[in-house]
């Protein structure tokens, strides 16, 4: 069974061309069409926030990584032995 759209819903049963049961039986198919795409949405949410704080956390460990080589590429305050 399909849904009317939201604005046909309204149409038939302000014309009473659809019965009560009809009516409710209709909002519930729109209901459960929207739940699921929250649903979708959510998920999809998630799943980019996730990416982005797995993206943030490489980002920072190469920014230590490279931090790291700088200090290992700086010369030591120790006089050069003559």
């Amino acid at each position: 069974m399909s849904a009317y759209d939201m604005d046909s819903l309204l149409n038939k049963w302000e014309r009473g061309t659809i019965t009560t049961e009809q009516a409710i039986g209709q909002t519930l198919l729109l209901i459960q069409g929207l739940s699921q795409r929250v649903g979708n949405l959510e998920r999809r949410m998630e799943r980019r926030r996730v990416g982005r704080e797995e993206r943030v956390e490489e980002i920072r460990e190469e920014g230590k990584a490279k931090s790291g080589e700088a200090e290992e590429e700086r010369p030591s305050n120790e006089p050069p032995n003559s």
